[in-house]
């Protein structure tokens, strides 16, 4: 038998063709949203086969990501409320989606859907309209930010409930009293498998505390980022090794900077502080206004590129930098589409999808050069025909071996009983 974690030379020729390396380069498809249900945000399962989309009118569709076909229709879950939030829980089951506007007559939720049962399985109304909401992969609670204050991790299961998150990030004032500008939007993410939370401020603070009852500090609030505006959001890459923060320029167009975390729970010790060193910053090429700021931001499933969509309202522009060498690898761009509203990368693949104005989705893939011979170990491929030359005999039957049967008795017996 093969030794647990012992990779074959079988193992080695027959990866899988369908995970591609590195970053998508052409347009591939069109999701086109059914009638009057013009998309607004996107999310992948784990496993990257479904697609679950949020619309303008507040319902939450489910695509079938390899036929691009739409699988379910789970109704209006906000009425007359355009969702802005949509995650998945680890295990892929349920999904919550969250409205981000405000309406006359129904107050902002958060609602929790059930796949396999088919149903709303909880609903929590909101004091605000969150700016954020993202569900605990464990499926038991949700994290929502807001315009004001700080953010709330709820609980969704059977004692429904809700804490703030305390973090010095929040607060308005230092230890000695002196002026602050306003901490507020205080934007928040889930970092690793939920047992940590990452908050940035306006003022372009950073501070990481542990998801546990007394917040505990798991790395120290960073200084203030000069000449920058409030960070936009906090993304995580898929190795946990590194954050991206997406900040709003002031004096100086927005950028996105990445922080690579050292030490603490990284090195096993679950006690222990870490710390972050600034990888680089990264600035839209396509827009140079001051005070702009780029908008969503994602990892490449194998961490080895960082994507952005362009802060220019009027384009559909992508940017896509190398991590190891720091340089912008590709632009993705079609005059044809109109700007984008959301991305989302696919996991294993290197696909994306973008949610445009017009409220449908583009596919963005790479073009794989087909490798037929990954199937058949020990041939060799040809990069074009070459004139090969039988030998005489060289598929000649060669004698048949003389075999000396054995004895009977020496056989292995054929349990006939069962």
């Amino acid at each position: 038998a093969k030794e647990e974690g012992c990779q074959t030379a079988m193992d080695v020729f027959l990866l899988d063709p369908g995970k591609a390396n590195g970053f998508p380069t052409v347009l591939e498809d069109l999701i086109e949203a059914p009638e009057d249900h013009a998309l607004t945000c996107v999310a992948f399962n784990p496993k990257g086969n479904l697609l679950a989309a949020g619309t303008q009118k507040g319902s939450l569709l489910i695509f079938d990501f390899e036929t691009r076909g739409l699988e379910r229709n789970c109704g209006c879950l906000h009425p007359d409320q355009a969702v802005t939030s949509v995650s998945f829980t680890g295990d892929g089951s349920r999904v919550l989606t969250a409205t981000g506007f405000a309406h006359e007559s129904r107050a902002p939720n958060a609602v929790l859907y059930d796949l396999a049962e088919a149903k709303v399985a909880v609903e929590v109304v909101l004091p605000s309209p969150p700016t954020f909401a993202r569900v605990h992969p464990n499926g038991a609670e949700f994290l929502a930010c807001f315009h004001q204050g700080p953010p709330v991790i709820y609980s969704i299961s059977s004692a429904p409930s809700s804490r703030q998150v305390q973090a010095s990030v929040c607060l308005p004032k230092d230890k000695e009293g002196s002026s602050h500008p306003p901490a507020w939007p205080v934007t928040a993410n889930y970092l690793g498998d939920g047992d940590r939370v990452a908050l940035g401020n306006a003022s372009g603070e950073v501070e990481i505390v542990r998801n546990d009852l007394a917040f505990s500090v798991a790395m120290r609030r960073t200084a203030p980022i000069a000449d920058s505006g409030a960070i936009k959001a906090i993304v995580e890459n898929q190795a946990r090794t590194l954050i991206a923060l997406n900040i709003a320029g002031r004096s100086q167009q927005g950028f996105v900077r990445i922080l690579q975390l050292v030490g603490g729970e990284g090195e096993g010790d679950r006690g222990a502080e870490c710390a972050s060193n600034v990888v680089g910053d990264f600035h839209d090429p396509a827009c140079f206004a001051k005070g702009s700021s780029l908008g969503w931001v994602a990892f490449s499933w194998d961490n080895g590129h960082l994507l952005a969509t362009s802060g220019a309202e009027s384009k559909h522009h992508l940017s896509v930098w190398n991590l190891e060498t720091q340089k912008l690898s590709c632009v993705l761009e079609s005059s044809g589409l109109q700007p984008v509203w959301h991305a989302a990368w696919r996991p294993n693949r290197a696909a994306l999808v973008t949610v445009n104005a017009d409220g449908n989705c583009s596919v963005f893939g790479k073009k794989e050069k087909e490798n037929w011979s990954c199937f058949a170990p020990g041939f060799r491929e040809l990069e074009k025909n070459e004139e090969y030359v039988e030998q005489e005999d060289e598929f000649d039957a060669s004698p048949a071996e003389q075999r000396t049967p054995a004895p009977p008795h020496s056989r292995d017996l054929v349990n006939i009983l069962t």
